[in-house]
């Protein structure tokens, strides 16, 4: 709030020793402010997929009533104080695009651009138009398939519960066969704010994944597998640093 007080100040006193410069850059800024705007959202529509790796609490100084205290004279004070309070949560999404690129986005939770996001990827979440067929046309009925052997430690479609069937801690995510999605929820539900984990998984499409690193799984949250997919799992190896 300061710094754009600070600026309008600024423009004002600039308006009076130069009105017809002041006027050409409010032009231009009506003219590219929304340009601009509307490029970032085009941008962000070319996201399929956003993880929550972080929420951090934002706090602002509020000043409140204290007290009150009346003097030997009769006269009153008021008395006032300074108190840190919830101002708002900024949360940083790891986020893929459509052409497989990925980057990290910082947003306060519960804006406009956060909830659009978030709805996007989880309407992303069906099943694509276009799906790579598990098996190719058999030229006869006669010819044989071989089926997919599943091994240890690896995950078909289905829900595992953290701290139930797989013991929370972090874990990778390796493409072993199929597509599909991985998806995490903090608890059994699956409405808009529950999911803090969507990833598109396999190896043929610019969007999909092969490998997911480090995916934090705590107790009670809950692992959805979707597709034909299977997953191999296994722990994280801890970061070991030198310096």
């Amino acid at each position: 709030m300061g710094s754009l007080i600070f600026l309008i100040i600024l423009f004002g006193v600039f308006t009076i020793f130069n009105p017809v410069l002041s006027a050409i850059l409010v032009i231009i800024a009506l003219v590219t402010v929304p340009w601009i705007f509307h490029a970032i959202r085009k941008n962000d529509e070319k996201i399929v997929s956003a993880e929550v790796v972080d929420r951090t609490q934002i706090m602002r100084e509020e000043y409140r009533h204290s007290g009150f205290s009346i003097g030997t004279r009769g006269g009153g004070r008021m008395y006032w104080r300074v108190k840190n309070v919830p101002s708002h949560v900024e949360v940083k999404l790891n986020v893929v695009y459509e052409n497989g690129n990925h980057a990290q986005l910082t947003l306060t939770e519960g804006s406009g651009r956060y909830n659009r996001i978030m709805a996007q990827c989880e309407k992303r979440k069906e099943v694509p138009t276009k799906v790579t067929p598990v098996f190719d046309a058999l030229p006869n009925a006669s010819e044989k398939v071989d089926f997919v052997e599943v091994q240890t430690n690896q995950l078909v479609a289905g829900v595992y519960v953290i701290g139930e069937v797989i013991p929370e801690g972090n874990y990778d995510f390796r493409w072993i066969w199929g597509s599909g999605s991985l998806e995490k929820y903090v608890d059994h539900t699956t409405t808009l704010g529950a999911s803090n984990l969507f990833a598109w998984v396999g190896n043929t499409k610019n969007y999909e994944n092969r490998q997911l690193v480090n995916v934090v799984c705590k107790t009670g949250e809950h692992l959805h597998v979707s597709g034909n997919l299977i997953v191999e799992i296994r722990k994280s190896t801890p970061v070991k640093l030198e310096l």
